[in-house]
């Protein structure tokens, strides 16, 4: 039983290092961009996730063709909050004190933030 993974998520390839593709929590393999690659499944269902939180994570079963992609949404919600956050910075900073409350919401908030997905699998 086997499954084909394609990466087609960055654009440079340069300094991007290559995703570590876990199998039921196990690390098994790596992809690069615009590499496919073959791996055997242990069972007809497993889950394959790319973080070590195992979030976002697929079942896949023999024959499957999974696609990596850039998670726009995730791109979207980073830039927002990097323009929120220097927007804040740049006309509310010196009024506000250090310790009042939104600042400390800005600086706690990039917590769940940066725990969102960057990547999302596609089955074909």
């Amino acid at each position: 039983m086997s499954i084909t993974i394609t990466c087609q998520a960055r654009v440079m390839t340069t300094f991007s290092p290559k995703l570590a593709i876990r199998l039921n929590k196990k690390y098994v393999a790596e992809v690069g961009n615009k590499e496919t690659i073959a791996l055997d499944i242990p069972n007809n269902m497993t889950l394959l996730s790319y973080q070590f939180l195992d979030y976002p994570n697929i079942k896949v079963s023999n024959g499957d063709h999974i696609i990596i992609k850039r998670n726009y949404i995730t791109l979207t919600i980073r830039w927002a909050y990097i323009l929120i956050y220097f927007f804040f910075i740049y006309f509310f900073k010196k009024t506000l004190p250090s310790t009042s409350l939104i600042n400390t919401f800005l600086g706690f908030s990039i917590i769940p933030i940066a725990l969102l997905p960057s990547y999302r699998f596609i089955k074909e």
